[in-house]
């Protein structure tokens, strides 16, 4: 049986206790080209006339979700993943119902295999155990 490694119990823990705080806290930083670094992760998704199903790994509570369903309404199917179910119950009271919300690890992902277009993650990658996973 899986055990979550000392770093995946602390941002367990952080994320139920706060909620929303990378979006809050990266949300509003622009620069030069982007709104914020989630409007210029968004723009790296290349024009399609044909639907794409993206995955956010670490959706946290869905912020990026939203401005990609905002941007391309309707030509998305989306997928989110986190860890923190605090984080998925923010995400869903804000998200369209027919993205699809998953409680997973990354490195232990229930999708199936060439079944994504486009894997997207807001500043978690950096922070996962086992990356190469």
């Amino acid at each position: 049986m899986y055990s979550p490694s000392p770093a995946e119990r602390f941002f367990e823990d952080f994320h139920q206790r706060r909620p929303g705080t990378t979006s809050a806290a990266f949300a509003h930083l622009r620069s030069d080209r982007h709104e914020s670094s989630y409007a210029a992760l968004a723009a790296t998704l290349l024009p399609s006339s044909s639907p794409l199903t993206v995955l956010d790994l670490a959706c946290g509570n869905g912020y990026l979700l939203k401005l990609l369903d905002e941007l391309r309404p309707g030509r998305l199917h989306l997928i989110g993943v986190d860890m923190s179910q605090t984080e998925l119950d923010v995400a869903r009271s804000k998200l369209p119902n027919d993205v699809r919300l998953l409680k997973e690890r990354a490195q232990a992902l229930s999708i199936t295999t060439a079944s994504v277009d486009v894997v997207v993650s807001h500043l978690a990658l950096m922070l996962m155990d086992d990356i190469e996973r």
